[in-house]
């Protein structure tokens, strides 16, 4: 069994990493763990092909309207740095699907994932482990476009469906990759500067007046702004060394939009099924005892994570985090039609089970209750806060 273990956790560790499934059977789960066995490594990632990366670097040098696509870069501490080196050098914006952090933010060729007319505009597209899901998202991708892929595991056999023609592609660590692309990309535009620079000039304005529009919703007290305005409110009130993990809250973009984290410190799912985030937190505070862990999930993910599980664990287990719910459940109401005043769903979870929760209803009351609640993390105790939203 000890080996067994040992052998799912190499998996999941390997590119591309992610959950491992093991099934054993009740025989086997009998059996004594027996003595320990050595440490099973994951290999080595790939390195690129160097031929595949000057063919790439010669189209994105030629490409008028050149576009990066940055799903899992940032999953390497050190990626988003070579990801902002390459963005600079074409002068092309980048749209960000940030599972973890690709790029700062706030970099002026940061698009997240506003970004529809980039792709429309494109010639050349350079897709970074990015996942079939997140490219159909963004709608179809231009005909006229050379579409260009570094991603680990490029044939993606799981997805017998993927549709696009690729005309480069090339596994490899795209943390080992990237640096090499820049200096060839460079090294082909040397003679090409005043030209990329206006073309950098005139992507950071677009993109600057669409960052606008951000900071406008975070301040704006529309129904339908709301969750960026709380999700700007957490981002000013949550310390920078704390580890976010967020579950596609509220809406597509929001936390892109409005939350700026550092490399390493967050980490998002984009996950068809909810349940994601609470059990993740648990995970990250155990492997991370010094570090404050906060989930951001919507109602539904956090009743989907087995709240009450997670919690109980987290208590036992001396891990204590913070979930933040973005709550739009129905209130309930007396047959005259008065909402009833009553705890909800998501404040009698977590009192069940030991954790401190509190309620809110503005985006103005959020930081004060996040003070309080990451003080009572600190003290041993999880803390749940609900912020609840109107309903769309």
């Amino acid at each position: 069994m000890g080996l067994t273990i040992r052998r799912a956790s190499q998996i999941s560790r390997a590119e591309p990493t992610g959950v491992t499934h093991v099934p054993v059977s009740a025989e086997i789960l009998r059996e004594a763990a027996g003595d320990p066995t050595r440490r099973l490594p994951p290999p080595r990632p790939p390195s690129a092909d160097l031929g595949a990366l000057e063919e790439m670097a010669d189209l994105l040098a030629k490409a008028e309207a050149p576009l990066i696509i940055a799903g899992r870069v940032g999953r390497n501490v050190g990626s988003p740095h070579h990801l902002a080196n390459l963005a600079e050098t074409l002068g092309a914006p980048v749209i960000d699907f940030r599972c973890q952090v690709n790029l700062p933010p706030r970099h002026p060729l940061n698009a997240a994932t506003d970004g529809k007319d980039l792709l429309a505009a494109a010639d050349a597209i350079l897709m970074l482990d990015v996942s079939l899901p997140c490219v159909s998202s963004l709608g179809p991708l231009p005909p006229q476009a050379w579409l260009l892929q570094i991603d680990v595991d490029c044939l993606s056999v799981d997805m017998p469906a993927w549709p696009h023609p690729i005309e480069v592609a090339v596994n490899a660590d795209t943390e080992r990759a990237l640096p090499l692309l820049q200096t060839l990309v460079a090294s082909r535009l040397s003679g090409r500067r005043r030209q990329i620079e206006d073309r950098r000039a005139r992507v950071e304005a677009e993109l600057q007046a669409k960052r606008e529009a951000w900071r406008a919703r975070a301040a704006s007290t529309e129904p339908a702004d709301l969750p960026d305005a709380v999700l700007a409110e957490l981002d000013r009130a949550i310390h920078g060394d704390a580890l976010i993990l967020e579950e596609g809250v509220a809406g597509a973009g929001v936390a892109l939009r409005q939350m700026e984290r550092a490399s390493g410190h967050f980490f998002r799912s984009t996950s068809s099924g909810p349940g994601w985030a609470v059990g993740a937190a648990l995970g990250a505070r155990v492997a991370q005892a010094a570090q404050p862990v906060v989930a951001i999930c919507d109602e539904a993910a956090f009743a989907s994570g087995l709240p009450t599980a997670a919690l109980w664990s987290a208590q036992r287990a001396d891990a204590p985090f913070m979930t933040v719910v973005l709550d739009r459940t129905l209130d309930q109401a007396d047959p005259g039609g008065e909402s009833v005043d009553h705890d909800s769903d998501v404040i009698a979870a977590a009192r069940a089970s030991g954790a401190e929760a509190e309620m809110v209803t503005r985006p103005s009351d959020v930081a004060a209750a996040i003070e309080r609640l990451l003080a009572t993390t600190r003290d041993g105790v999880c803390a749940v806060l609900d912020v609840r939203l109107p309903l769309a």
